[in-house]
């Protein structure tokens, strides 16, 4: 009986990257497909008695929006939530990933599960792979030890802060939240920043935005920020300002102490 060529070997297999890179070398004007980014912004903000995660829905293809209706908030636990910028393969399977153990280890040891515990599952699965597996997180619940939001990047780093955005509008969304956020925010006073940060950056790609509704108050304060910001002006030729609305669907995740609320408009 013969033996096989190659023995399977365990861990990642880098032979389609070289191979990939020999034939771009090889061959002038070729060019491997290239992998659907979330092309997103996400961002997230710890309040007086919770956390609240928030995202645009479009998904990018090189310069192409593939997609305007790509869902970027996963669930993990039910406290427990996640954003995910980069690659969107890749988020997705990374919190599909994340969101098994956790059930099980929740399982195995009879307790919720923690916010620091889902943030350590992740951070060591991207480190094993050295920033191979694209995917920017934003990882944000309530526990015992209450409200935590944390930031987990390609290469295994991690922070934990009180208010973050990640993909690729995330500097004009944290220039939003470092001038807007304040310690102690009440949850009528959320929306306000995290929604402005979101809809600033999504106008320019014509996607949705997922965006927080924990109770009617609070989305009527967000629906008045709405309707400043995604209005665009545009100079017509006798210069008067013609304004455009742009449709926003309405999406996402908050959780408080003793509560969990999500809700879709």
């Amino acid at each position: 009986m013969q033996k096989i060529a190659l023995e399977p070997l365990g861990g990642f297999s880098f032979e389609n990257c070289q191979r990939n890179a020999s034939l771009e070398r090889a061959l002038p004007g070729f060019r491997v497909p290239h992998a659907l980014k979330t092309g997103t912004t996400i961002a997230g903000l710890v309040f007086q008695d919770g956390v609240i995660l928030g995202a645009d829905t479009r998904a990018t293809n090189d310069s192409v929006v593939a997609d305007k209706s790509c869902e970027k908030i996963h669930f993990i636990a039910p406290k427990i939530y996640c954003c995910g910028a980069g690659v969107a393969a890749d988020a997705e399977m990374t919190t599909r990933m994340a969101a098994s153990n956790i059930e099980l280890h929740a399982l195995s040891t009879g307790r919720e599960p923690r916010v620091a515990t889902v943030t350590r599952m992740l951070r060591q699965k991207l480190f094993r792979y050295q920033g191979h597996v694209g995917a920017s997180l934003i990882v944000g619940g309530v526990d015992f030890t209450g409200p935590q939001l944390y930031s987990v990047h390609p290469h295994g780093s991690y922070s934990r802060l009180p208010f973050t955005a990640l993909g690729s509008g995330q500097d004009a969304a944290l220039a939003v939240l470092e001038d807007r956020f304040q310690p102690n925010m009440t949850v009528s006073d959320i929306c306000a920043p995290l929604g402005i940060a979101l809809v600033g950056s999504a106008l320019g790609s014509w996607g949705n935005t997922e965006v927080p509704w924990p109770n009617p108050e609070v989305r009527k304060s967000f629906s008045e920020v709405m309707t400043e910001y995604r209005r665009r002006s545009q100079w017509s030729e006798g210069g008067e300002v013609q304004f455009q609305q742009t449709t926003v669907n309405a999406k996402a995740w908050t959780a408080w102490r003793g509560q969990n609320s999500e809700r879709t408009i």
